[in-house]
């Protein structure tokens, strides 16, 4: 009688616990092959990637879908093109971690089953814009934005679920750290006429 009750919560759990990857879209390329360029009124656009992974040891960006550093270095090298006028755009990328936390449920059924743990990732850039002379003089202020998100995933997701989640979420914040970079470049009209 016992094994009885026990089967169907079993079965129900076991079921919870699958997931299926549709034929849905595909998670969006971390190199960024179909983002359109913005012109930006210098004749070069520098891209730099100044953060060392091994400089936080609490960093897990290896483990990640792809590395933010990376990913952002390949969207602002295709987004940022020169488009005439003089000077150097410099767009600087100092730092882009990301922070794992494991999450367990308060409520004790559940820890017992495992079934609600999560995974909690932060994500977290410091980006710098800087305008410099052709001789290489900062002219204007040095731009300096820190961006942070979280994104919790289920722990019993697969890794292909997981690794299409991180993208997405990751393609979503870059995106977002484009968008404002992208204002700040208006507002200083640094856009050709």
């Amino acid at each position: 009688m016992r094994i009885s009750k026990i089967l169907p919560l079993f079965m129900i759990l076991l079921v919870a616990g699958c997931t299926t990857t549709g034929a849905g879209e595909a998670p969006p390329s971390l190199a960024f092959e179909k983002v359109s360029a913005f012109p930006v009124n210098v004749s070069a656009v520098r891209v730099l990637n100044q953060y060392d992974p091994h400089n936080d040891s609490q960093d897990v960006s290896s483990s990640f879908a792809g590395p933010p550093d990376v990913a952002m270095k390949a969207y602002a090298e295709r987004r940022f093109q020169a488009a005439g006028g003089s000077g150097t755009m410099e767009f600087t990328i100092q730092t882009a971690s990301v922070h794992h936390r494991a999450v367990t449920p308060e409520n004790k059924f559940l820890q017992w089953t495992g079934e609600a743990d999560q995974d909690e990732y932060e994500v977290f850039y410091k980006i710098g814009l800087v305008f410099l002379s052709d001789q290489g003089v900062p002219q204007g202020q040095r731009n300096v934005w820190t961006f942070k998100r979280t994104v919790t995933l289920a722990e019993r997701l697969s890794l292909a679920e997981r690794d299409a989640r991180q993208r997405e979420f990751l393609a979503s914040m870059i995106e977002y750290v484009g968008s404002t970079v992208i204002q700040e470049l208006r507002a200083n009209d640094a856009i050709p006429h």
